[in-house]
């Protein structure tokens, strides 16, 4: 049974007493370096954050308080990773603090701490300023997401905040090739080079193609970039897309970030041509592809779809117009 969190102290009194005539003896007062200090203050949480349920702990008495995110922040795994926090002095002084992270491994039941993730950072942040400080961390190796707790301390042990941070492996798009099968490569159509850096880390079969020869591919799955603005593709693009997918071959073509004041962007969209289809994901959702897993996500789950309409809910398709 879990003991409350905070005592009967009445009951506590009652049955133990000290006699009238003797005092307690003086409580002797123990070492800093025996014991550390527990921290103060009032405890906040939960906090409800868009994305999922984020524990955060904030000290009420704290000169620095940490802002949580509007999602669980999500990094690879490695050494020297980037991770990005939000902190805020509410007090009328200037404030200068050291911190250092502290990783804790979750499971269905229980948290394991890691050895020291990263080496102490500094901050400054004046009366009512908010800053945004990028700590870097190492974090262990894993073989799919793994959700981490980071306690952040400062130099003399007091805990600023909790948050929580999601790791992934660093070979994510290593599952394209499970949808393109072992016989034949990926299509790459990527004149600019942008998706390079990722595509390499999931050790991918792949050709490149421009969107003048695109049509010549005959593999499972082919992957189209957005074209950079004032690039000069074919007028007739999604014509030759479509052939493509008329031929069984499964599409994500990216669709291009609309000009300012233009139609907003769209979502997620499918098109079934035949035995699969054509995913047409905003380019919002992949940038940075080769730095943010939700982006490499997104790529993998546009292309499963696109391999395999039938999953899809009638909904979720656009109709078909030939070109």
């Amino acid at each position: 049974m879990t003991p409350p969190l905070f005592p009967n102290h009445a009951e506590a009194s009652r049955s133990r007493r000290c006699p009238a005539k003797s005092p307690a003896p003086p409580r002797r007062r123990s070492s800093p370096r025996s014991q550390p200090a527990a921290p103060r203050g009032n405890w906040f949480w939960p906090a409800w954050v868009a994305g999922g349920l984020v524990l955060w702990a904030v000290e009420a008495t704290a000169q620095l308080q940490i802002v949580p995110p509007e999602t669980t922040p999500a990094v690879f795994a490695g050494s020297a990773r980037r991770l990005p926090v939000v902190f805020n002095n509410p007090d009328a002084q200037p404030v200068t603090v050291r911190i250092r992270p502290q990783l804790w491994q979750t499971s269905a039941t229980t948290a394991a701490p890691w050895p020291p993730a990263g080496a102490d950072s500094s901050i400054t942040a004046l009366p009512g300023q908010t800053v945004v400080v990028s700590p870097s961390l190492d974090l262990p190796p894993v073989r799919f997401g793994t959700l981490f707790v980071v306690h952040w301390w400062t130099a003399d042990d007091r805990l600023l905040g909790v948050g929580e941070l999601w790791v992934y492996p660093t070979n994510l798009l290593h599952g394209l090739r499970d949808l393109a099968g072992s016989t034949t490569p990926i299509g790459v159509v990527d004149p600019a080079g942008e998706w390079d850096a990722a595509l390499a880390t999931g050790d991918l079969a792949m050709t490149h193609l421009s969107p003048a020869t695109l049509q010549n591919y005959r593999g499972r799955l082919l992957l189209v970039a957005a074209p950079r603005p004032g690039s000069d593709w074919p007028v007739d693009m999604p014509a030759r897309i479509a052939g493509l997918a008329k031929a069984g071959v499964a599409v994500v073509w990216v669709q291009p970030t609309p000009a300012p004041g233009a139609t907003p962007e769209p979502g997620l969209e499918f098109v079934r041509i035949g035995a699969v289809a054509v995913a047409r994901p905003p380019a919002r959702a992949l940038h940075a592809l080769a730095e943010k897993p939700r982006a490499q996500l997104s790529l993998l789950r546009a292309a499963e779809l696109a391999c395999q309409p039938a999953l899809l809910a009638p909904a979720m398709l656009l109709p078909f117009a030939n070109p």
